[in-house]
């Protein structure tokens, strides 16, 4: 996990192993707790380098902008909010 992210950011990873595994541990209770089956998949493939990995711009979704999507969810929440109380 340490060679990875520091291939993606170019900078070494602040967590010890022991920290990592704990965090890892911790969200695997929380997620099967949930009722969601977990599985840790360990890649054996080579860190990739840092030029081969594509830019986030380059693969980010296309759709609305932030700000509009905070307002496009509001709006559907109080939609819900009136024709809950509409109909109850």
């Amino acid at each position: 996990m340490a060679r990875r992210y520091e291939a993606h950011h170019g900078t070494p990873l602040d967590l010890t192993a022991k920290d990592y595994e704990r965090c890892i541990e911790d969200l695997e209770v929380a997620l099967r707790s949930g009722g969601i089956r977990v599985r840790v998949v360990i890649p054996d493939d080579p860190v990739p380098s840092r030029e081969s990995a594509p830019s986030p711009t380059a693969t980010a979704p296309r759709g609305l902008p932030l700000g509009w999507r905070a307002v496009a969810i509001a709006v559907a929440f109080l939609l819900g909010v009136l024709v809950g109380r509409w109909s109850g």
